[in-house]
């Protein structure tokens, strides 16, 4: 389960006239957030239901916030995706070889 349900993580591989730079990358989710400021959320299926239920009434973040399923591309946007969480619009440096999390 943790592989398909860890944070949102893009691994990377950029190609540069034969030279591999790899990058690995968490993407800036409300969950991935919310534990830089408060601490690591608990491991327990029974509180993931509770904080669940309070994101849907809009008390809480979303506690899913994986967002690595897929990477879209729309009109030279990417955005990273997941069924239970937002897209979140990513931004590739080319030149630094790195993502980042614009929205």
């Amino acid at each position: 389960m943790d592989l398909f349900m860890g944070d949102g993580t893009i691994q990377s591989v950029f190609f540069n006239k034969g030279e591999l730079t790899f990058d690995k990358y968490y993407i800036r989710t409300e969950k991935i957030l919310y534990e830089e400021e408060n601490g690591k959320l608990p491991d327990n299926v029974f509180i993931k239901v509770f904080l669940d239920y309070l994101y849907t009434l809009k008390l809480f973040p979303n506690i899913m916030g994986v967002a690595n399923t897929a990477l879209l591309k729309i009109k030279n946007r990417i955005y990273a995706l997941y069924e239970r969480d937002m897209p979140y619009l990513l931004k590739i440096d080319w030149m630094k070889k790195r993502f980042e999390t614009i929205h």
